[in-house]
């Protein structure tokens, strides 16, 4: 057991840039574990680059692993993990990363929504500059559907509009 986070590290000199980390914290095996004598919690770092938000699904609920959607700041871009259980280890591990979009910008959220049937569609919101008259507060947000996504190379985006479910009106 344990939880699985990101890290972001941003260093006081300007000239080196922010890095982020997924990291799973392994709960140590003692009845009270966040009691101080428990703590810290074992640091396993599973990949590079994760360093805000993430969201996790299940894409293929028959195989054994699960997806990490991960917004990363730092370097700009969206990318997702494929995380398989280590039984014999113990902990988990990453056996696939794809990056979904290497020209995004600052991304600083994404989420796994069903829209119309599970985990069907994906939100990424960003930092980047916008115009003022497009939007007051900067930054985009973009919706897609994850289907066409993930099973095309290269990765799509569909504008929000066109990702849209149908409703009835």
């Amino acid at each position: 057991e344990g939880v699985l986070t990101a890290r972001a590290r941003l260093p006081l000199v300007p000239w080196m840039k922010g890095v982020g980390e997924l990291v799973w914290l392994e709960k140590p095996d003692t009845l009270q574990p966040t009691a101080p004598w428990s703590t810290p919690w074992r640091e396993i770092v599973l990949a590079e680059g994760p360093d805000v938000m993430f969201d996790v699904a299940d894409l293929d609920e028959g195989d054994t692993t699960v997806q990490v959607f991960a917004a990363e700041f730092f370097a700009r871009r969206l990318t997702m993990f494929s995380i398989l259980w280590d039984a014999d280890a113990g902990r988990p591990r990453v056996v696939q990363r794809e990056v979904l979009d290497s020209q995004l910008g600052q991304a600083y959220s994404v989420q796994v929504l069903s829209l119309d049937g599970p985990n069907s569609h994906l939100l990424v919101t960003t930092h980047e500059d916008t115009p003022p008259e497009a939007d007051e507060l900067g930054g985009t947000a973009s919706l897609t559907r994850l289907s066409s996504m993930v099973n095309s190379k290269p990765w799509t985006y569909a504008g929000a509009p066109d990702a849209l479910p149908n409703v009835p009106t």
